[in-house]
């Protein structure tokens, strides 16, 4: 700035002397230049840095953060000028910014992975397949050792042995070249054994949160006479459009990978993903969705559990690429459809839809070559399987979805039906991998007739709930047994050929209801008494009922709405201090009702027809059957 100074000298021999001048300091130069940097294709950005010259203090211009304006460019090039600084202003200096240029190099793409054809002339025409084609690959070939390209893929129709090079160039990545052949040898007139087919491979679509993506590897293969599809799904790819998806969908929700298998003549389609893919999906909580024909698989990444995956496989955490996933769609073979149709028509009941079954497999392969693998069997919640049924059916024999055991037999599976779109759908949930069904199956209980459950009761035990409809009398007091049966078979929990163990003194490992008792005590709904007994023929109290049915809304995931509502009954002093916050939630959930809207009655006996309600209004409420 400039500075004016006025002057005054006094002496007492002299006049007062008076007198003006000028301070003037100029502004320093401060320059700041900005380093060029470089990285390759793919990776992060470098720390950006720079040199500052012309400061008096080194501080005058605070802390420099350097940038790159044009951050959203990640393609290969040089970039001129992008790189700048910012610094705190300060009226002292003027200050001049050489900013940075920035390269970004192009990375080194993965080796060709090229599938030869050899095979026996046949009359149709034949080529080369390269299954790890990236997005932005412009693939060229030449059939005359590389003097001229193409990017048509040739094709051969004739015998003879066809060398075709391949270049592939990329703008984020370094040219790669390849080499493939296509062999095709003379028919034979006498009765040789041909060479068997290679698989056929193609491309698909994998859709992550609605943007399509060229990211799947199709295979067909033919063993025993039976055709599956298998789609390995390209981690080069898919990884980046995980992250592209991630940051459009902070919020997390919704999030989807979906594979829709086309083919519609395989018996079974696979889909496969590799570890460290199920890591990021079940970190970004994706739901895999898998879809064939008419069948839509969905599960929940983290239900993988991919930790637990490896350890049962004995595989490092950081290895978790060498861990595959398949998950499989497989459609049940005719003579096996037959029986099972058999088992359903002797007990009055009607296929509605062909069983389909549903696997989750992880694999590894080992040092000495040997595949070591584990089934994914269960799940900490409900998976959903939606069937597409087929429009010549009523919705009105649609009763429910069921899972075939091992032995021929089969079991309820809690099902919503559902129209969207003008299509009807079943949305089957299970808490496991299993082979499951649509039925039609009316039955109807004489004894409610005229009863107030008379729809519930009939309905449940429709549903293979109630599986004594024979003997069921509503008002009689349930035992306990039978309503740890009705619960487990509610929740579709009941398997045969599952091996439990049996810590109840009075319980048979042979008895009717053992199975059930038994599979409610693994779920945690039933803990028996302190002396090891569980006393089954023992008719169970209202109280003792609603801890069981909170039990089971833990399974379900049903919260209640309604906290206060235990404070319309005016016996809930009643309830032992052991069961309150149990009655509390059933109540919160309207699971469970009282005997009045004022009355509780929590030392009483349950009756059937109450069992029933109950278990029909945890299923409803916690979204697991339809309403009707």
């Amino acid at each position: 700035g400039e500075y004016t100074v006025k002057v005054k000298v006094e002496n007492p021999n002299y006049e007062d002397r008076l007198g003006e001048g000028t301070v003037t300091i100029t502004k320093k130069a401060a320059v700041i230049t900005v380093d060029n940097k470089t990285k390759v294709y793919g990776e992060t950005d470098p720390t950006f840095t720079g040199t500052i010259a012309g400061l008096v203090g080194e501080n005058d211009l605070g802390t420099v953060a350097y940038s790159r304006t044009n951050a959203s460019e990640n393609n290969a090039g040089i970039y001129t000028g992008v790189i700048d600084a910012a610094c705190t202003t300060n009226s002292n200096y003027t200050v001049t910014v050489n900013k940075g240029d920035f390269e970004i190099t192009k990375a080194t793409g993965a080796e060709l992975q090229i599938t030869n054809y050899e095979g026996i002339y046949n009359g149709e025409a034949h080529s080369i397949i390269i299954t790890n084609i990236i997005e932005g690959d412009t693939v060229k070939y030449s059939t005359d050792g590389g003097v001229n390209w193409s990017t048509t893929n040739p094709v051969y129709t004739n015998p003879g042995e066809y060398t075709i090079k391949i270049k592939v160039e990329n703008l984020n990545y370094e040219d790669r070249f390849g080499e493939g052949i296509v062999t095709i040898t003379r028919r034979s007139s006498g009765r040789g054994v041909p060479k068997p087919h290679q698989p056929i491979l193609e491309r698909v679509v994998v859709i992550v949160n609605g943007q399509e993506h060229n990211a799947g590897i199709e295979t067909k293969t033919t063993e025993n006479g039976k055709l599956t599809v298998t789609i390995v799904v390209d981690n080069h790819i898919i990884e980046s459009k995980i992250d592209e998806a991630v940051k459009n969908n902070p919020s997390g929700i919704e999030n989807v990978i979906q594979v829709s298998v086309t083919d519609t003549d395989s018996q079974t389609a696979k889909v496969e993903l590799t570890g460290d893919i199920v890591k990021k999906l079940e970190e970004n909580t994706f739901d895999i969705i898998v879809k064939q024909n008419h069948v839509e698989y969905i599960i929940p990444a983290e239900e993988i559990a991919i930790y637990n995956v490896a350890e049962a496989l004995k595989v490092d955490e950081k290895d978790l690429k060498d861990i595959r996933i398949e998950v499989k769609i497989t459609n049940i073979d005719e003579d096996v459809i037959a029986k099972y149709i058999e088992v359903l028509n002797a007990n009055g009941a009607e296929l509605i839809y062909p069983p389909v079954g549903f696997e989750i497999a992880a694999k590894t392969t080992k040092p000495d070559g040997s595949t070591k693998e584990t089934a994914i069997n269960k799940f900490s919640i409900y998976v959903e399987r939606v069937i597409e049924i087929p429009q010549e059916v009523d919705p009105i024999r649609i009763t429910t979805g069921i899972v075939f055991n091992p032995d021929g037999t089969y079991s309820h599976v809690p099902t919503t039906v559902y129209e969207k779109d003008g299509k009807l759908y079943a949305k089957i949930n299970s808490l496991t991998n299993s082979t499951y069904s649509i039925i039609w199956n009316l039955i109807t209980v004489k004894s409610v007739e005229g009863h107030w459950s008379k729809k519930t009761v009939n309905d449940m035990a429709s549903k293979l709930i109630i599986y004594n409809p024979e003997t069921f009398e509503p008002d009689m007091a349930i035992t306990r047994e039978d309503f740890a049966e009705y619960i487990v078979r509610a929740l579709g929990l009941y398997r045969k050929g599952d091996e439990l163990h049996n810590k109840f003194t009075d319980i048979s490992n042979t008895g009717a209801s053992t199975l059930a008792i038994l599979i409610a005590n693994e779920y945690g709904i039933v803990n028996g008494y302190p002396d090891g007994t569980l006393k089954p023929s023992q008719q169970i109290t209202r109280e003792e009922a609603m801890a069981m049915l909170q039990r089971a809304m833990q399974i379900t995931n049903l919260t209640g709405s309604n906290e206060d509502r235990y404070l319309n009954y005016t016996d809930f002093n009643e309830v032992s201090s052991w069961a309150e916050n149990c009655v509390k939630e059933a109540l919160s959930a309207h699971v469970f009702n009282g005997t009045s809207e004022t009355i509780i009655s929590p030392k009483s006996n349950l009756t059937y027809a109450e069992t029933a309600q109950s278990i029909k209004n945890l299923l409803v409420h916690s979204n697991l059957i339809s309403t009707k």
